[in-house]
């Protein structure tokens, strides 16, 4: 169990260790945010290095707006202004259920973590 802070409040986390987590190294909590209307969509555990390309759908934290949002649908949207974030696909190296993800759609937010 780890603590972030997010909005002035402390949120339990369970991360989510696998066998990806350990190719890809240490992993980071990010908060997922629409470029549109700035509203707040989830929290998202991304592991290793580089920018934002694929969020797995197993990687994400139901907190925000995210929770409301069907997991059958082909897109990855906000669900205040309508912006699409990406496009559902199943990553084929991992054969993996994912949001390919338009980054200039969507801004995120490094959060620290807390022991």
């Amino acid at each position: 169990m780890i603590k972030v802070i997010v909005d002035r409040k402390k949120i339990n986390l369970k991360l989510k260790y696998d066998r990806y987590q350990k190719k890809r190294g240490k992993p980071k909590i990010l908060l997922l945010i629409c470029s549109n209307c700035r509203e707040k969509i989830a929290l998202y555990q991304k592991d290793g290095p580089g920018w934002l390309k694929r969020c797995y759908l197993d990687r994400i934290y139901p907190i925000y707006t995210f929770n409301k949002i069907n997991l059958n649908q082909k897109f990855f949207k906000c669900q205040k202004c309508g912006q699409i974030f990406g496009e559902k696909i199943i990553f084929k190296k991992e054969k993996r259920l994912a949001f390919k993800i338009d980054r200039n759609n969507i801004l995120r937010k490094k959060l620290k973590l807390l022991d």
